[in-house]
Order: C-alpha cells, then sequence, then structure tokens
C-alpha cells in the first residue's frame, strides 16, 4: 500500500510538473522559437528521444522541469553544436510581449489544471457529509448522565477569529486553567471515526486574533484536566417541532497510549459520535463549487505566508515529503474528493509559487523583461544568468533543508 501510494504521489506531482512545462514549450513552439530540450525531472536521464529538433527526456528528481531554449545560456549544448540553427530563433530575439506570453504559460497551466482538478473533484467523485445528527453508545454516559439519544441534533456555533470564520461544538474551561475560556472544535480524525473525544476535541483560546499563529489548538493536557463545556443539543418532538436543549458536559483526560504514558493525556469520551452520508453533487452545484474551491486555493496563499512568517514558521514549510505525508494521510482518512482538492490547492500554489520575482522563477524572467521594455535596453545577459544560478542554487537548498526537515518531523 505505501509503495502504491508512493507512485501516485509521483504521478500527480509529474502531472502538475509536466503540465507546467508543457505550457512552456508549446507557446515556445507557437512563436517559432527553437527548444533544445523538453524534460520532466532533473538529474540524470533515465530516458530520453529526440524527435524532430528537439529532445525529450525524462529525469531522475521528479521534482521540477524545464524548457532549454535557444538565447538561454552563451553555449549551444554539445548535441546541437552540429546543426546548423537560425539564431532569429532566440528567445531572446522574438517580441517582448510574446517572451512574456513564454515565460507565463506554465503559471497559466497550473491555474488550468487546478481548476480541472478542482472540477473533476465535485463532479466525477461521491462526497461525504458530516451530519449533526449523533449516534449514542447504549449505556455511555451521553445517553445515561446527559440525556443525548441516536438521531439527537447538535447544533454548530459559528464566530469570526481575525479574518476566519469557524464553527464550533460549544464554550468551555480546563479545571487547570480556569482563568482561561475556550472556543471547543470537532476536527475529526478520519471520516471512519467520527467520535467526539481524544485529538478530535480542539480547543481554541477565545483570545487567539490569529489561527495561524504558533500553538494555537495546543494545550497541554495533564491526568486531572477536566473540561466542562456548554454545548446546544437538539430533538424533535412528536409533531417534528425541533426542542432545543443546553447542556454542560464534563469530560475528564485519558492516557493518549495506556503503553506509553509519556505520551501525555487528551481529551477522553461521552460516547457520542457525529453520523455520515455520502452522495454526488449536481452539476450545477459542481460548478459553484470548483470556483469556490479556486477562491479559497488563492486565499490558502495568504493563510500559508501568515503561518511562515509567524513564530516558529519554519515548521510551516514543507517539500516532497511533506507533501507526501499530508496527500496520503488526506486519501486514507478522509478519500479521493479531499485527496484531489489537496492537489488542485498545490497546482494553484505552484502557479503563484512559480509568479513571485525571484531568480530562477518565471516570475523574475517576466519582471526582467518587463524591466528592459522600460528602460529600453537589455539587461547584462551575465547577470541575468548568474542571478538566475544563484536563485536555482539558493532554492535548490532550501528544498534540502525542508526536506530533511520533514524527515527529522516524521522520525520523532
Amino acid at each position: 500500500m505505501v509503495i502504491l501510494r508512493i507512485l501516485l504521489f509521483i504521478i500527480m506531482l509529474g502531472i502538475l510538473i509536466t503540465i507546467h512545462e508543457l505550457g512552456h514549450f508549446i507557446m515556445a513552439k507557437a512563436f517559432n522559437v527553437y527548444c533544445f530540450e523538453f524534460s520532466v525531472g532533473f538529474g540524470p536521464k533515465i530516458i530520453s528521444k529526440k524527435k524532430g529538433e528537439t529532445i525529450y527526456s525524462l529525469r531522475l528528481l521528479p521534482l521540477g522541469g524545464y524548457v532549454s531554449m535557444l538565447g538561454e545560456a552563451e553555449e549551444i549544448p554539445e548535441e546541437f553544436a552540429r546543426e546548423d540553427i537560425d539564431e532569429s530563433r532566440s528567445l531572446y530575439k522574438v517580441h517582448k510581449a510574446k517572451r512574456v506570453g513564454i515565460m507565463s504559460a506554465g503559471i497559466v497551466m497550473n491555474f488550468i489544471i487546478g481548476l480541472l482538478i478542482f472540477f473533476i473533484s465535485n463532479t466525477a467523485v461521491r462526497q461525504t457529509q458530516i451530519y449533526t445528527s449523533l449516534a449514542v453508545e447504549e449505556g455511555s454516559d451521553a445517553q445515561t448522565v446527559y440525556n443525548i439519544n441516536n438521531n439527537d441534533i447538535f447544533i454548530f456555533k459559528e464566530t469570526k477569529i481575525g479574518v476566519d470564520q469557524i464553527q464550533y461544538f460549544g464554550e468551555g474551561t480546563l479545571s487547570n486553567m480556569p482563568e482561561n475560556e475556550y472556543y471547543v472544535l470537532f476536527n475529526p480524525r478520519s471520516y471512519d471515526d467520527l467520535e467526539f473525544s481524544g485529538s478530535a476535541i480542539v480547543l481554541i483560546d477565545k483570545e487567539t486574533t490569529n489561527l495561524y499563529a504558533e500553538g494555537v489548538g495546543k494545550v497541554t493536557l495533564t491526568r486531572d484536566s477536566i473540561l466542562t463545556l456548554t454545548a446546544e443539543f437538539g430533538r424533535y418532538d412528536d409533531v417534528k417541532v425541533l426542542q432545543k436543549t443546553s447542556k454542560t458536559l464534563v469530560i475528564r483526560t485519558r492516557l493518549i497510549d495506556s503503553k506509553d504514558p509519556g505520551k501525555g493525556y487528551e481529551l477522553g469520551t461521552l460516547g457520542f459520535s457525529f453520523t455520515k452520508g455520502t452522495y454526488f453533487n449536481r452539476f450545477g452545484d459542481a460548478v459553484k463549487l470548483t470556483f469556490k474551491d479556486f477562491g479559497t486555493a488563492f486565499t490558502a496563499i495568504g493563510r500559508g505566508l501568515a503561518m511562515i512568517f509567524s513564530p516558529g514558521g519554519f515548521k510551516n514549510l514543507s517539500g516532497p515529503v511533506g507533501i507526501y505525508k499530508a496527500t496520503s494521510s488526506t486519501l486514507t482518512n478522509f478519500g479521493l474528493s479531499q485527496y484531489l482538492f489537496i492537489w488542485g490547492l498545490i497546482s494553484v500554489n505552484l502557479a503563484i509559487f512559480n509568479l513571485l520575482p525571484f531568480p530562477g522563477l518565471d516570475g523574475w524572467h517576466i519582471l526582467i523583461v518587463i524591466l528592459e521594455s522600460i528602460i529600453r535596453r537589455e539587461v547584462n545577459p551575465k547577470f541575468k544568468q548568474i542571478a538566475s544560478a544563484v536563485g536555482i542554487i539558493l532554492l535548490l537548498a532550501l528544498f534540502v533543508v525542508i526536506t530533511i526537515k520533514d524527515i527529522f518531523f516524521i522520525l520523532i
């Protein structure tokens, strides 16, 4: 199963990379720019084949790709040394607007593939919905102490923290920290485990102003910690009228792992779970949700930057190892629809990341073209090559550091 997940991860990542580079390649060909190589991946070649004037290759590291075009480097690749190449087909001989088109085509393709993935996840895949009706364990505290029955309905509340709207289960306090008041949220571990207990219970201090600040939602519990929370439940009477009741629940802690007390404590269970159902979206609803997800992907960039630049933000950066862990966990616990949503999110993130004016990225090349248009002369080619090379080296170094960090956190 692990091997299949790794293969699926490589395939999905390869699709995003290939589509991105294909955008550059198609646009370059459309503007008659000479392309030496279209490569998926970096490092040593696994396979390569020359068709027409271009070499198509698959390389060992599926972490990127490139289109090698005439004019990008001072020297022509060795394989093309004897070719009679028209210098007018250089990338830097085409009109500046066409050059911007070539450089931005990969970004546009990532936006398109992201939108397509969102569309597939909303139309072709069965959706799972968590219902507010409850399933209660026979003889549990929920039933015997709090009079919560099967099919009773939980009534979520909403509030705003910073710019984010959240739904929460109730409000409560901890016995060992009575001065703090918390919003009590339900964040299920998976669609197959909807019990209100353990790590699914998330406590957010009511004084919180930024959901993405370090330590938010992380509360240290002890053996003597007791959560007292007030929540609202509903039950339909004989004439189908919903009768609402406010209940005060008391939840004690339990060991996270009875075999390893050092792992600490989590909140226990009262014996009730949420229920779920599956369905397919109607086409019209799926289209609306597709564009909603696309908008969410854009706002996720802002949230991600807020997390990165917050104290301890480096922990929030993920490379391929971290992304593999997140996507595989999502597929296992929340199904194909959420798995595809994450890949749509990654595709949009890749597009916006490549738009950044950092040396080596597409945004940098676009910035140079705009700058040259303003000053009406070419920026020193040597400077452009050195800046791009330094930028790529820095990005690769960051990639290595993040990968080591991801592996380290998995091991601990």
